[in-house]
């Protein structure tokens, strides 16, 4: 069967490759060695946090159209596929009014324990 690549499809495809590189962090063998953690969801956005993921801590936001790591300040630290810039500036806003429970969260995961939802 032939596939059809319709713009919805491509950029669906590309999510899911996306999503399943994000999902999981690989030690120099290639094992995977930790999952992300989902600390909270805001309309259409998914905010998830590694445990003993590398400084300055920061949380991943995942859109459909793509996922941007975001530190504490608000700074954006990378960027893949195209998450809109409206949305941006609500991951932005919502994480300066969260920070610490951002860094509890933090905390916690490198404690081997479970993160704590966060009020959207």
């Amino acid at each position: 069967m032939k596939k059809i690549y319709t713009p919805a499809v491509a950029r669906c495809e590309i999510l899911m490759n996306l999503l399943t590189r994000a999902k999981h962090q690989k030690n120099a063998e290639g094992d995977v060695v930790m999952e992300m953690s989902t600390v909270a969801e805001l309309p259409g956005i998914r905010i998830e946090m590694f445990p003993n993921d590398h400084d300055p801590v920061h949380i991943h936001a995942i859109h459909a159209d793509g996922i941007i790591r975001m530190d504490l300040k608000g700074n954006i630290l990378s960027r893949k596929g195209k998450f809109p810039e409206n949305r941006v500036a609500d991951v932005k806003n919502w994480i300066l009014s969260r920070r610490w429970g951002v860094l509890n969260n933090r905390k916690r995961l490198d404690a081997g324990q479970e993160a704590k939802k966060i009020k959207p």
